[in-house]
């Protein structure tokens, strides 16, 4: 087995063990037992103890049918679509990048695919999420070429200034927008979002990030007949995840 095809097969069962953590972690938001998965998996209906052949990442939902075996109710397809994100995320990762640059896309890929979800569920980006994926940008561009290989990040002095615009771009932006329609549109953590790929992609591919940002969450509206209801809310999230990691994997 090639080496590509060794890093590839250990993005892609890695990445779905990560996506079975990440969906569990979306499934007990808000929930009075906390957030992080701690203890043995229940099933979300009948509280019935999951063993391991319950949690295969995927093939147990398939085999399962997408039901609980001890109450037979539905699974939620939340389980399955997240852990084939991860797992192609992580396969992608590590198969265009090296293990060290793979294992960093992985995880941009990973915590945008959290980042999302949420967007996508509640209209938020949380800042425990957007804070520390901005911090750690800024961290490996300083240790990269040093302390660590090559990982593909910006120099630090482009990482910092590229963050502080592209928040400056989309905080105007959210600015403008009230100012002219008088009603929310882009929220504070899309620019907490777009300060994080500033620090990841470097000053000389911002405009390239926000036009594909631009043009992602356009597909997105279109899809979601938004155009037809200008009334209705679209996370912009998704999008700008999106563009910062596809720019990142293919720089």
């Amino acid at each position: 087995m090639s080496e590509g095809l060794l890093r590839a097969l250990a993005g892609l069962l890695i990445g779905a063990v990560i996506g079975s953590f990440l969906a569990t972690v979306l499934a007990r938001r808000g929930r009075a037992d906390g957030v992080w998965p701690v203890g043995r998996s229940r099933c979300d209906l009948c509280g019935s103890r999951l063993g391991a052949a319950d949690l295969v990442p995927i093939v147990s939902y398939l085999l399962r049918r997408g039901r609980c075996r001890h109450c037979g109710g539905p699974i939620s397809f939340r389980h399955p679509a997240v852990e084939t994100a991860a797992a192609s995320l992580g396969l992608a990762s590590f198969l265009l990048g090296g293990w060290a640059a793979g294992a960093v896309a992985a995880l941009l890929g990973w915590t945008l695919l959290l980042l999302s979800s949420i967007d996508v569920e509640e209209m938020r980006l949380p800042d425990p999420l957007t804070l520390p994926l901005l911090g750690l940008g800024l961290l490996l561009s300083l240790l990269q070429g040093a302390l660590l290989p090559p990982l593909g990040l910006p120099e630090p002095a482009s990482a910092l200034i590229a963050a502080a615009t592209g928040w400056a771009v989309l905080a105007g932006l959210a600015f403008l927008y009230r100012r002219l329609r008088g009603r929310q549109g882009l929220g504070a953590g899309d620019a907490k979002l777009a300060a994080a790929a500033g620090a990841w992609l470097g000053l000389a591919d911002l405009p390239a990030y926000f036009l594909l940002a631009g043009l992602l969450g356009i597909a997105h509206a279109v899809v979601l007949g938004a155009l037809r209801d200008p009334s209705r809310r679209i996370p912009f999230g998704p999008a700008l995840g999106a563009a910062l990691w596809l720019l990142f994997v293919i720089g």
